[in-house]
């Protein structure tokens, strides 16, 4: 099982917020926001060790509550997990429809690593951040036109060679 959580929003002022302080024992994946050009925002935690990933979690569009039909615009790590999620959904769903496809012949034993944290992490960070490209301030940015530019077929490919160096 993959659990996202929220990093936090005190920036240097405190630590990583529960329950995403769980990475550190291997549980879950910690989601930090940036603007919508990547760049990591200035509330996120200061972060130890691991992957440092992060999608769009300012100026994201929302509903008032007490306002009918009216888009305010909200900002925070809390905003930026569920796109997280959307994007890991999109792998999965992607991988679960992919034995239409021509799979090697390792592939059903292969995807279930990408229903691990070590699994979905690796894949994030390969097929939905811009390749060959540095990453932003130590962030990955994760969006899902990186990975849908991706040809169908190359996807299976890449997603289970990321699969495949994961430990047994």
């Amino acid at each position: 099982m993959v659990v996202f959580a929220a990093a936090g929003n005190e920036g240097g002022n405190e630590g990583v917020f529960w329950p995403a302080k769980l990475y550190e024992t291997g549980d879950v994946i910690r989601v930090n926001a940036s603007d919508s050009y990547g760049n990591p925002s200035g509330f996120n935690p200061t972060m130890g060790s691991g992957h440092r990933i992060c999608t769009l979690g300012e100026a994201v569009p929302s509903c008032d509550k007490d306002a009918q039909k009216q888009t305010i615009h909200r900002s925070g790590t809390s905003f930026a997990t569920p796109i997280a999620v959307a994007i890991a959904a999109i792998l999965l769903g992607f991988m679960d429809n992919a034995d239409a496809l021509a799979v090697p012949e390792d592939f059903e034993a292969r995807k279930r690593g990408l229903r691990t944290r070590f699994g979905m992490e690796k894949v994030l960070c390969k097929t939905c951040v811009l390749q060959g490209e540095e990453k932003r301030a130590g962030f990955s940015y994760i969006t899902p036109w990186f990975f849908l530019e991706i040809e169908e077929q190359s996807r299976v490919g890449i997603i289970t060679n990321e699969l495949r160096s994961m430990p047994e």
